[in-house]
């Protein structure tokens, strides 16, 4: 095993200091909720860590993550080689909270993947993670792995039974998006700097449609009163009277989305948000899963509560919200129709998260929420 040396972070075999990361990892009851296993306990944790000390060839590699140009471990990040075929699993992506490689968890993939590609000459590499931690998808988007599945009740841990979604890369389409890593993959691809440049100008037009969302008045600033005024359409829409319980929650949690942004995004503290300054917060928010959670889940769960079923809306709720952010009806029907993944006539709660963490961090070209405010064109 090899160090892979990426642009913000590098992967390297395990040596024995890395043993207070792994242990902090594995017997930590926050970390391992979706790893797919229980907690360790101390004593176990010692001759765990050994066994993947030792994992530097197939079946089995385990790698620590470090900070580019650093050998400081700050995560952990494996790939189990399969029995059958030429496939391999991604495995125990870890980064401890609070550390300078917190967010480049799918830079870390990438590497992964660009060296089973590459140095092993696999075809076809997979992830999943539990669908209760929707959080995840926009990393395995960013990784280059599409979602393929919902494995039903897969692992148990903590007594319960867990489905998994799952996600696959395969070689021949993937494409590195930096000269690292080619370099790890060992080709070049010669369509690689428009292919970043592309997505990269996706996701700054999908944050540019958000902010025009926003700027009720087109003054070319995002303001207080473009967001209050954003809940009044919502309630109006509905027909709610401005001092019901429902409406006071959609404006309670819009301003909460007001101050957030302001909190992250107003660099020069004059009390707005211009266009530069949005894409600069967003982004940044982008990286981090509580981040990104403070910023929209309460305006999300004010929403789902305006639908006749508890936590649901249907096609007609849908459609008022999104005239309320100037979508067209029929955009907005055929989004309704590509969100809702179970065709069950509703957008739940995860589905409809799912979609606006599509729009706000995935670089996925093909990740149906990337229209959720219409097509980009």
């Amino acid at each position: 095993m090899t160090r892979l040396e990426g642009e913000r972070v590098a992967l390297r075999p395990l040596v024995p200091e890395d043993c207070s990361v792994y242990r902090r990892i594995h017997t930590s009851r926050v970390l391992t909720r979706y790893l797919g296993i229980d907690p360790l306990t101390e004593e176990e944790s010692e001759p765990a860590f050994v066994a993947a000390l030792t994992q530097r060839c197939p079946p089995r590699l385990v790698f620590a993550i470090c900070q580019a140009g650093s050998d400081q471990a700050h995560g952990l990040i494996g790939l189990l080689f399969e029995e059958y075929g030429s496939n391999a699993m991604i495995t125990g992506l870890t980064i401890v909270p609070g550390s300078p490689v917190a967010g480049c968890g799918s830079e870390a993939a990438r590497l992964l993947i660009a060296h089973g590609f590459g140095r092993w000459g696999l075809h076809r590499i997979w992830a999943g993670h539990r669908v209760d931690h929707p959080g995840m998808r926009p990393v395995m988007s960013a990784a280059g792995l599409r979602r393929e599945a919902t494995l039903r009740q897969l692992f148990r841990t903590s007594d319960r039974w867990h489905d998994v979604a799952t996600y696959a890369a395969l070689s021949p389409t993937w494409q590195p998006l930096n000269a690292a890593e080619e370099v790890i993959l060992g080709r070049t691809v010669t369509t690689t700097p428009e292919r970043g440049r592309f997505l990269s100008e996706l996701l700054d037009r999908k944050l540019d449609r958000g902010f025009s969302q926003l700027d009720a008045d087109g003054n070319g600033y995002v303001e207080q009163s473009d967001v209050a005024a954003l809940a009044e359409r919502i309630i109006s829409g509905f027909g709610l009277a401005p001092s019901s319980e429902v409406a006071l929650s959609v404006t309670s949690s819009y301003h909460a989305l007001w101050k957030a942004l302001v909190a992250c995004a107003d660099s020069d503290d004059d009390g707005r948000v211009s266009p530069d300054e949005f894409r600069a917060g967003l982004t940044e928010i982008a990286t981090s899963v509580d981040g990104y959670d403070a910023f929209f889940q309460a305006a999300v769960d004010s929403l789902l509560a305006l639908g006749a079923e508890p936590g649901k809306l249907a096609v007609e709720e849908w459609l008022t919200i999104q005239s309320a952010y100037g979508t067209p009806a029929e955009q907005a029907t055929a989004l309704f129709d590509q969100l809702d993944t179970d065709g069950n006539g509703f957008l739940a709660a995860g589905e409809l998260s799912v979609a606006i963490r599509d729009y706000y961090t995935s670089i996925d070209a093909d990740a149906p929420g990337n229209n959720l405010f219409g097509p980009l064109g």
